[in-house]
Order: C-alpha cells, then sequence, then structure tokens
C-alpha cells in the first residue's frame, strides 16, 4: 500500500514536492489554508539551481513560457553613477539559466503540474492541531472541524508556518528586521516588444536611506516592470496599514526615492497596486522536524529576499527529502533526520548571504554612504564577476 503524505502549503514547494513524491509512488494531499490560489504576489527569481529543480519536476518549458530569461545586473549609486555592470552566460557555464517571473504564474503552473501528477489539492484547510501517536497514523485537524490522516507530514507553509507553532510551540518566531520591502508592477518603461524566454536585466540602486530594484518580466497580463523598494521603517501595524491607500504608500515611495534616476519615480507614480511587505528573519531553529512531521522551505529556514534565492532553496528541500524518502520510508523519523543533516549547511550558508546584503541597505550617514560607494566602485568589479559555482551549481545527487 502507497504510504500517504500530508503536505501542508500549497503554494510552491508544497506542489512540487507532491510531484516528486508522486513519481516515488507515493498518496499526496496537499492542503492549504487559503479558501482560493492567490491572485496577488510580486516577480520573483529562480536561480539555476531553483530552474534545475524545476526541470526535473517537470516543469521547465511550462515555466519558460511565462519568464524571461535573466541575464546579468547592475548596480548604481542613487546620483545614477554606474558601479558594476555583469552578464554571466549561464547556459555555458551551468547548462541552464535563470529566469524572472510573476509568483502568481509560477504558482499556478506548479499546481497545475501537481495535480497532473495526480496529487489533489485540498483548500480553506488551515491547520490547528496534530497528533502524532506511534503506531497510529497523523492526524491533522482543522480549522473547519474536519480531520485527516497520513503516514507523515510535510509542513511547506512559509515563515509563519502554523504547522511550526504546534508542533515547536517554544522555537523562536519571525523577527522585523527593521526593513519595509514594498514592490509592484507597472508599464513597461522601455516600450520595446519582448516575448517569453527574453533576456534581461535586473538594474539596481543602492542609495543613502536605502535600495531600489527593477527588471522587465512576464505576467499574466503581459510585459510589465517589476520594482521592489527597501528602506529602515519601523514595523508597520496592521490595521493602521489597511488604511493607507495608493496614494499614500506612493507618497511614501516618492519621499525615499523621488530624487533619484529615472525612471524609479515613474515606476512608482504608474503603477496600480503596491504589495506592502516587512522583511522578518527567523532565528535558526533547533530541530526541523519532531516525529513524523516536518518543516521545509520558510517554514524551516527563512531565507532573506535580498539573496533572490528563498524559493530556489525551497524546490531543492523538496528534490532532496523525495530522494531520501524513495530510498528508504519505512523509518520516517530517521529519514528527516537525515533531510536536516544534508540540507542546513547549505541553506545556513545561503541565509548568511541574505543578511550580508540585507546589512547594505540599512540607512546610514552621507559621509559613510559615499563611503561606501567609493569602496564599491573598487571593489565590485572584482569580486561581482566572479562566478557563484558552490549556490548556482547544485545538484540533488
Amino acid at each position: 500500500m502507497a504510504k500517504r503524505v500530508a503536505v501542508v502549503g500549497g503554494g510552491i514547494a508544497g506542489p512540487v514536492l507532491a510531484i516528486f513524491l508522486r513519481q516515488a509512488g507515493f498518496e499526496v494531499t496537499v492542503y492549504e489554508a487559503l479558501a482560493m490560489p492567490s491572485e496577488q504576489g510580486g516577480g520573483i527569481g529562480l536561480g539555476c539551481n531553483g530552474m534545475r529543480v524545476l526541470r526535473a519536476a517537470g516543469l521547465e518549458d511550462a515555466v519558460r513560457a511565462a519568464s524571461v530569461r535573466q541575464h546579468g545586473w547592475s548596480m548604481q549609486s542613487q546620483r545614477g553613477r554606474r558601479l558594476v555592470e555583469v552578464c554571466v552566460d549561464e547556459q555555458a557555464r551551468y547548462g541552464i539559466t535563470s529566469v524572472l517571473m510573476a509568483r502568481t504564474a509560477l504558482q499556478a503552473i506548479c499546481s497545475q503540474g501537481m495535480q497532473f501528477a495526480g496529487a489533489s489539492i485540498r483548500y480553506a484547510k488551515r491547520v490547528t492541531a496534530i497528533e502524532d501517536q506511534e503506531g497510529q497514523p497523523v492526524v491533522l485537524r482543522f480549522e473547519d472541524g474536519s480531520h485527516a490522516e497520513a503516514d507523515m507530514v510535510v509542513a511547506a507553509d512559509g515563515i509563519r508556518s502554523s504547522v511550526r507553532q504546534l508542533i515547536m510551540p517554544d522555537a523562536p518566531g519571525p523577527v522585523y528586521t527593521g526593513l519595509i520591502a514594498p514592490g509592484g508592477f507597472s508599464p513597461c518603461v522601455s516600450k520595446e516588444a519582448f516575448a517569453a524566454g527574453a533576456g534581461k536585466s535586473i538594474q539596481m540602486t543602492l542609495g543613502q536611506r536605502g535600495f531600489f530594484g527593477m527588471a522587465d518580466v512576464l505576467t499574466p497580463a503581459g510585459p510589465r516592470t517589476m520594482w521592489w523598494s527597501t528602506a529602515e521603517g519601523p514595523l508597520p501595524d496592521r490595521e493602521a496599514d489597511r488604511r493607507l491607500t495608493l496614494q499614500d504608500r506612493k507618497a511614501a515611495l516618492l519621499r525615499i526615492h523621488g530624487d533619484w534616476p529615472q525612471p524609479i519615480a515613474q515606476l512608482i507614480e504608474s503603477t496600480e497596486e503596491i504589495l506592502p511587505f516587512a522583511i522578518h528573519d527567523v532565528p535558526s531553529l533547533p530541530s526541523w522536524s519532531k516525529g513524523r512531521v516536518l518543516l521545509i522551505g520558510d517554514a524551516a529556514h527563512a531565507v532573506a529576499p535580498h539573496s533572490g534565492q528563498g524559493a530556489s532553496m525551497a524546490l531543492e528541500d523538496a528534490q532532496m527529502l523525495a530522494k531520501l524518502l524513495r530510498e528508504n520510508s519505512d523509518d520516517v523519523p530517521a529519514v528527516f533526520a537525515r533531510f536536516e543533516r544534508e540540507r542546513r549547511p547549505r541553506t545556513d550558508r545561503v541565509i548568511a548571504l541574505g543578511r550580508q546584503r540585507g546589512a547594505q541597505k540599512h540607512s546610514r550617514s552621507l559621509l559613510a554612504y559615499w563611503a561606501r560607494i567609493s569602496m564599491m566602485r573598487l571593489l565590485l568589479p572584482i569580486f561581482a564577476r566572479r562566478p557563484e559555482d558552490w549556490l548556482f551549481d547544485y545538484r540533488v545527487e
């Protein structure tokens, strides 16, 4: 009889895990707290390592049809002085290329792929309790009063994981980093026509009081320029934040970026929706599992968005876990312990990278800012061109 796996979280990693588990012969059901697929989300980048996972899951062609190829990046100062420009031939070096796309498009592709593979998804299933007794199936109880049974549970329910709170009530929770990162989509500044697979570069500006990034991407609504800002600020009060109008959000962003090089102000002024986002960090957990319940992705090791690796790390988790379970599904706690041993050193390194990059986006005095810009002009052209093979050439063996 096929082992039953309950996956909590229907975003990106959960459905991809379901695909790999179905390939290995497991019976899989995904449980999502939302009542329907999310229609909100900004842009997302997937590195070569993340795309390699999607290739193995059979999703690469669909993703490339909804994305553009990232072929490089550039950095400038808030006065428009170019600090570095990097273009990497990823296809030649890694045999695959990175992409930029809308998160909602990626989620839809992963969900469709999961269902095509034979896994099912249940919406409006918010987990409120988990019972894991030896010799009995694991029981998940939901907010609507229903329950489900499985031989193991894998939680891919994000940085505010409800499963983590249930199985590790004393574990540290998300901590606000002091950085707010709103973003959105605007009409393409370049006005040039482009289609799936076009090569696009990420353009970044580092200022005294923050950071701004942008890139042309494809969205379900057509070509758009995705953008995001990062700057210091107090943690927004949720109720007060809901009362802010679009114009309020634009005005706040223009106070930071209004005199930065165009098209930054133009992008802010032309967007029709700004998604608020406060960046949180999760201190290292003592363990990623308890009994037959395992955390993966941001639920286990939240990766700051500054690394550009959050989704890719979660996708690697999914492929690695499925590989280990395919090799041995009889001793689930032992497999979960091995999974953590395999994955923690790498995710810790990526988390450190994200924190290092995030530290550069905090406000600093004018003197400190220009000293940093001067140093970056000298050092970035040297260090930025060094290939990060440890990051992008990773393979789940």
